[in-house]
């Protein structure tokens, strides 16, 4: 819906002054979910959205006011029907706990936000997450190393552990080869709260290589749709695309044929910019 001048729409304006400025107000998994799922190629699925943090959710519960974000989401998908929300996991603002068949809150990190921390452990930063991946595969079983999850939830005693007793690629391994586990317990849930073997994967964790490869190997019955813009960059062309086919009730499906979503550069262009990092 049209808005006022604002800091967005202003840099938009900035740049592309003849543009009309559109805000729109998207659950943050929503947007992560119409990426995925318009880019699948399929009529319908199953998406899941396993992410480190989504929208601020605020909302009555229990008498309570809630606040608090996403984590983890479940939407039955389809060009007909739209999106519908199945399951939904939030960290809390506040001490909270509360549970329910579609709804899930608790206070404890989340499987991405926890991968993150043990990123950090290992002497990189939050967005270097691919590094800990990576180092998982010269890693072994350690039974020394304390327990990283409770059930499907980070354990707090994590924050207790002095990582530096430990070979770092055992701790890659650990925490790649529990994650997954749990990522694939989601992937179960999508399966079985949808009714659909069409699966679409977004969110930061959709990233895991080496997790949707584990998923090919435990559902070799499940057509994946791993979407390579799962990071929050895809974002903007999720809601674009959500406005698209909400608005036009267009039925058209358009998969996705090529990763390359930016400019050509012609070969002069290319050896331009080489120069700059090369004597």
């Amino acid at each position: 819906f049209p808005i006022s001048k604002n800091v967005y729409t202003s840099l938009v304006q900035k740049y592309y002054p003849y543009s009309k400025t559109t805000l729109m107000h998207l659950d943050h998994h929503l947007t992560h979910a119409t990426n995925a799922f318009y880019n699948s190629g399929f009529r319908q699925a199953g998406v899941l959205v396993i992410d480190n943090v989504g929208s601020y959710i605020r909302f009555e519960l229990e008498e309570k006011d809630f606040e608090g974000h996403e984590n983890e989401s479940i939407f039955k998908s389809s060009y007909t029907k739209g999106f519908e929300p199945l399951y939904k996991t939030y960290f809390p603002n506040s001490n909270i706990n509360f549970k329910n068949t579609q709804l899930q809150i608790e206070n404890t990190p989340n499987i991405t936000k926890l991968y993150e921390y043990i990123t950090k452990q290992l002497g990189w930063s939050e967005f270097e997450a691919g590094k800990t991946m990576g180092l998982s595969s010269y890693g072994k079983p350690n039974t020394n190393i304390p327990n990283f999850f409770t059930k499907s939830r980070g354990d707090k005693k994590v924050l207790d552990i002095d990582f530096s007793l430990y070979d770092p690629k055992d701790i890659a391994y650990k925490i790649q080869t529990e994650s997954q586990k749990l990522v694939g317990d989601l992937v179960q849930k999508t399966i079985d709260l949808t009714g659909e073997t069409n699966i679409c994967i977004s969110g930061g964790y959709g990233l895991n290589c080496v997790a949707n490869y584990y998923m090919k190997k435990r559902f070799p019955n499940v057509n994946f749709y791993h979407e390579p813009l799962a990071h929050d960059a895809g974002n903007s062309i999720g809601a674009a695309l959500y406005r698209w086919y909400k608005h036009s009730g267009d039925t058209t499906i358009r998969p996705r044929k090529t990763l390359y979503n930016g400019p050509k550069y012609s070969q002069e262009e290319l050896l331009e910019g080489i120069k700059k990092y090369v004597g």
